[in-house]
């Protein structure tokens, strides 16, 4: 047998040497490509982060004119279904109106 005899490695601990450099290439290659993937994910948020930057300043004044524009609404309940078909309908209609700037 192969580990009886002097001088020669053990089979198994030559396939776990084998196996283990094996995993540790699967290892550096998955960091690789996790630190890949990080990048383009920062790159793909970094518009997203500016705009949110961007309103940071104006969350204030964004509250209180939310705040003074729900008053009349809570008074009158029904107004507030009214409102948001008209906000429904309007948003439908300026993405359709967007989707045909762009096809053409």
């Amino acid at each position: 047998m192969a580990a009886d005899s002097p001088g020669k490695k053990p089979r198994s601990r030559v396939t776990i040497k084998q196996r283990k450099a094996e995993l540790e290439a699967t290892i550096e290659q998955q960091r690789l490509m996790l630190l890949e993937a990080t990048r383009e994910w920062h790159q793909a948020g970094q518009k997203i982060d500016r705009g949110f930057t961007r309103l940071i300043p104006l969350r204030t004044p964004l509250l209180i004119a939310g705040g003074v524009a729900l008053l009349p609404l809570l008074r009158r309940p029904g107004h507030i279904v009214r409102i948001a078909r008209k906000a429904a309908t309007t948003a439908f209609i300026a993405n359709r109106a967007l989707r045909l700037l762009k096809i053409r």
